[in-house]
Order: C-alpha cells, then sequence, then structure tokens
C-alpha cells in the first residue's frame, strides 16, 4: 500500500485542495500518467465535475483492474 503524509480531517476548502493534490499527485504517478496527459485534475475533480471523475475512474479500472469488462463504454461530449 501507499502511505501518504496528509491531515486526516480537512476542514477548510484550502486543507481539501491540498490533501485532494497529494492524493492525485501520488494516484496519477501509480496511473504513470503526467498531469498533461490526464482528463482530470485537481480543480475538476474538486469541483465534482462528472466527466473529469468518470474519466479518472475508467483509467483507475484500466490500471488496477486490466482484465475487469467494461462493455460499451465510452464518453462523447456533446
Amino acid at each position: 500500500g501507499v502511505q501518504l503524509h496528509v491531515e486526516e480531517i480537512a476542514l477548510s476548502t484550502e486543507a481539501q485542495v491540498r490533501k485532494l493534490e497529494v492524493i492525485m499527485t501520488a494516484l496519477n504517478e501509480s496511473l504513470e500518467l503526467n498531469e498533461n496527459e490526464t482528463k482530470w485534475s485537481v480543480k475538476l475533480i474538486h469541483s465534482r465535475d462528472l466527466l473529469a471523475t468518470l474519466h479518472l475512474l475508467v483509467a483507475m479500472v484500466k490500471r488496477f483492474q486490466p482484465d475487469l469488462v467494461l462493455p460499451a463504454v465510452s464518453v462523447e461530449i456533446v
């Protein structure tokens, strides 16, 4: 497992964003992606952007559960 040194509880928005930055940096490293290769960012995830969250979840599944079948998973921007 990965241990990250972050506050256990982040009450302010600034603390939440800092904590999310640490987590997202570690996750992107684990996914072997640079920030400019991703379709999500700390700002988008923190603002609950659904499309960015879906892209992140699909990338996580492909990395950590590559045998998991995701039938007809596609994202179309309208």
